[in-house]
């Protein structure tokens, strides 16, 4: 009602709930491994990583009381098992990789028409608002980032089993059953809706195209629907995708598609993904533009008084250079994820520096807030308020001007920093 006091928000958190209220089991219920189960009555408490899940809306005649489903493929380190979430007024927010935990009194086998493919032969049916002997959930607060995270066959050092590279998987691979590929994320792209597209269940279509790759090739990955949600948690050049049995369209500009059997973990703790990782992390090391400055990693005021400095030309140096955000404010919303940036000053605001042994490109150096502060006598926020012929007057300021810098190596960004100015 207009004027009772309550905003929509609170409104909506009490019609649609995203967690359930506290829960205390009733009886004993056993901790299992999901490769331990077996068909069958028994009160066990379940502990996995979602790997893939879909959302279905509309009545239901068993149980009568429900209004949709989530049907969330959890895996622990043994292997993967279906769960059916039965929910009437809960808004479960759940996305790929999330850990949960289930509590449920009966393990089924999967439909045999549906096995083909499939990474699970058992199926669990909970409907923990409904019925007080099933529970769901979400370790929002208490993941740690280590349960549950093991490919299911991995020994260490050993290869994993049907793992193949991206190349592979676009020029034939794809076809092998039980096909894994290993990726890290390049970037992620808004999430678009599609407001002529839904589907026989009412839901608008939404997707999020995100760019992957291995060191042999390039690829698209579209997530649709529910799963569009997840790649907001995603790093690029950090986060690795293990995807099991995943699809595939086209083949010179190849996209990957999460279908109903694929597997989709996240970050394993395999050497693999390890090297890929500092393979992506390396790339962006010689293409970020503007990379933060690694604030509170130098001495400054010790290397400013200490009696020994040594002097460095140009050429005893190097450097890498980057991927660009452009803005004429100190913060900016991201095209891709829409989140507030901030920005700091475009490091190829000085052009080419020079001493009597060689030079440095426009754009190669990190600076420090202090040291733009030195150079240009303002900080990013009082610069972009600066009018035409405040700028002309810096610009031309700048030019020929002779200065020192008091500089270091950051070995977490590949790049020189400037900590602080010295004008002469």
């Amino acid at each position: 009602m207009v004027g009772d006091g309550f905003t929509a928000a609170e409104v909506e958190a009490t019609l649609h709930p995203s967690s359930l209220p506290k829960w205390q089991p009733r009886g004993t219920y056993d901790e299992a491994d999901i490769v331990s189960l077996t068909p069958g009555p028994r009160c066990l408490t379940l502990m996995g990583r979602i790997v893939n899940f879909y959302r279905w809306k509309g009545p239901s005649k068993k149980p009568p009381a429900a209004k949709g489903f989530l049907k969330l493929k959890v895996k622990d380190d043994t292997g993967v098992i279906e769960v059916k979430l039965w929910y009437d007024k809960m808004d479960y927010k759940v996305r790929l990789g999330q850990l949960v935990s289930v509590w449920t009194v009966h393990i089924s086998n999967v439909d045999a028409s549906c096995m083909t493919g499939q990474a699970s032969a058992l199926t669990t049916s909970i409907f923990p608002e409904n019925d007080n002997s099933s529970y769901f959930l979400v370790h929002e607060q208490s993941d740690d980032g280590t349960l549950c995270k093991a490919p299911s066959g991995y020994r260490e050092g050993k290869q994993l089993p049907d793992l193949m590279t991206l190349k592979d998987f676009v020029e034939g691979g794809s076809e092998v059953l039980y096909a894994k590929i290993l990726v890290c994320i390049k970037s992620i792209g808004g999430r678009k809706t599609f407001n002529k597209v839904t589907t026989k269940r009412g839901y608008q279509a939404e997707k999020v195209d995100i760019g992957v790759f291995d060191e042999t090739f390039h690829a698209t990955l579209q997530l649709w629907f529910c799963l569009a949600a997840s790649a907001s948690h995603w790093k690029p050049s950090n986060t690795i995708l293990l995807l099991q049995n995943p699809g595939l369209r086209g083949q010179w500009k190849p996209i990957i598609t999460v279908e109903p059997k694929t597997c989709v973990e996240v970050d394993p703790p395999i050497t693999d993904a390890t090297w890929l990782r500092g393979y992506g992390q390396s790339l962006v090391k010689r293409e970020h533009v503007n990379p933060g400055f690694p604030e509170e990693v130098f001495d400054v005021e010790t290397a400013l008084t200490s009696e020994r400095r040594v002097l460095f030309t140009i050429a005893d140096i190097d450097q890498f250079c980057g991927l660009p955000l452009y803005a004429n404010t100190p913060k900016s919303s991201c095209k891709h994820c829409e989140k507030q940036v901030e920005l700091g000053i475009n490091p190829k605001m000085v052009g080419t520096m020079t001493d009597e042994t060689g030079s440095i490109a426009c754009g190669k150096l990190i600076w420090s807030k202090t040291a733009w502060e030195q150079l240009l006598g303002r900080n990013a926020e009082e610069l972009a308020e600066c009018n035409t012929n405040v700028l002309k007057y810096m610009e031309h300021r700048l030019l020929f001007l002779r200065f020192s810098l008091l500089f270091g190596w950051s070995q977490e960004i590949g790049r020189l920093v400037i900590c602080r100015v010295q004008i002469h």
